[in-house]
């Protein structure tokens, strides 16, 4: 299968179709705009969006450095007797879920038994059937 020279040629070149464009040019500015409504946020005020201990100038926390240094070791020492409560907390709902965890497993254990049941139940036919032929 051969391609004609003017087909090779015309497939490297792009070409416009400029009467499109121009047409296309025209209409581009007689859309119809649409104005959207303002949106209803109220925006902070600036004196709002500051919080006062972000306002305090470098040179008062430094000045306040022991102060700051005494919370922190209270929030530290809080923190540390509060942990064997969250501990005791967390490993109760542990077991609860962990025994959660274990009735499910049984409970789908026993249905899904069906097998063992069908090979019992046929094993109990195949006796009664052995009884009544003797």
């Amino acid at each position: 299968c051969r391609m004609d020279k003017k087909s090779r040629k015309s497939r490297g070149k792009i070409t416009w179709d400029e009467e499109v464009i121009a047409s296309h040019d025209k209409d581009r500015g007689t859309r119809m705009k649409v104005d959207e409504p303002e949106t209803p946020y109220m925006y902070p005020e600036p004196e709002d969006m500051i919080d006062e201990e972000v306002k305090a100038p470098p040179q008062t926390l430094a000045n306040n450095w022991d102060e700051i240094a005494e919370k922190l070791k209270q929030a530290a020492q809080a923190q540390k007797e509060k942990e064997p409560e969250a501990r005791l907390e967390w490993v109760e709902k542990m077991e609860q879920h962990e025994e959660k965890a274990r009735a499910f497993a049984d409970k789908r254990r026993q249905h899904y038994n069906e097998f063992e049941r069908l090979k019992q139940w046929r094993e109990d036919k195949q006796a009664q059937v052995d009884d009544e032929l003797l």
